[in-house]
């Protein structure tokens, strides 16, 4: 009797039936994925998941919670609880990134309530994270009690983006201790660091900052170190600090600067602000 062929035995079939099947497996299989990565999670679900003990469930729910934050999907009224929540698993978070996403969140809500956590996370010994934290700091409205020496020592940093976001941080809290050494900053060879302290010594009003603010904004493309979108930010950074500052003395001084780049400036964006400025000066 001769025996039936299966259909996988012709060859050709074969050949051709067992790639569309691994294909439309492999289809099925992503389908699948893209479903559970649509499956939104509430914020608690995910604080209860960062005390899973699998390390992989720890972070991934870390990032989703720092993508909820970014959406503003935590209700007001719960957000003093969320970072009690966030404070407390970063006290047991293990590895290095569930921290940083963990700080991330934290900066991002901009409350008082997560100063705690972010004065905590200056200590840690990861660069990346105490960037976050210090950022974090720098955007918290006005609260107390902050630690000025410990803030003022990332000044002293040789990593340029700690430095400038200490800058950025001893300026939105006018943190007095600092201004020396923001001073000794005006000389500093890296010139991103150089025009972050412009800015922020000018947001202290203080004086020292009228020759160093001038040379900036007389500067024109290509004159100088740092590239053309660089040098278009550090103005735009000096001339709004300058438009909250108030100025007393040198008023006369800062006017004839102005005065003098609203002829000599091509931006219309900046010179929009040199007029705002301007306008301001009586």
């Amino acid at each position: 009797m001769t025996q039936k062929k299966k259909l996988l035995d012709n060859p050709v079939l074969g050949n051709f039936i067992i790639p569309i099947a691994i294909v439309l497996i492999g289809a099925f299989l992503v389908f699948l994925f893209q479903r559970l990565l649509q499956t939104e999670k509430s914020y608690k679900e995910l604080l209860t998941e960062m005390n899973s003990r699998t390390f992989g469930n720890r972070w991934v729910a870390a990032f989703e919670l720092s993508k909820l934050i970014a959406a503003n999907k935590i209700p007001e009224a719960e957000i003093p609880g969320f970072i009690a929540g966030l404070e407390g698993n970063y006290k047991i978070a293990n590895g290095e990134r569930e921290k940083l996403f963990i700080v991330a969140a934290a900066a991002g809500l901009k409350r008082p309530e997560a100063k705690h956590l972010l004065i905590r996370a200056l200590d840690d010994f990861d660069q990346t994270i105490q960037l976050h934290a210090l950022v974090g700091i720098g955007n918290l409205p006005e609260v107390k009690d902050l630690p000025e020496a410990k803030i003022i020592s990332f000044l002293n940093s040789e990593d340029e983006g700690i430095k400038i976001a200490a800058i950025f941080t001893v300026a939105q809290h006018q943190l007095m201790s600092g201004v020396k050494s923001l001073q000794v900053l005006l000389e500093s060879n890296n010139t991103k660091v150089k025009w972050a302290a412009i800015s922020a010594l000018v947001n202290f009003g203080n004086e020292v900052v009228l020759t160093p603010m001038a040379d900036l904004l007389k500067l024109k493309a290509g004159s100088g170190p740092g590239s053309v979108d660089g040098l278009k930010v550090a103005k735009q950074n000096l001339l709004q600090t300058l438009k909250r500052r108030r100025w007393e003395k040198g008023i006369l001084h800062i006017k004839n600067i102005l005065l003098e780049m609203s002829e000599n400036e091509k931006d219309l964006q900046l010179v929009q602000l040199v007029r705002e400025n301007l306008d301001l000066i009586k």
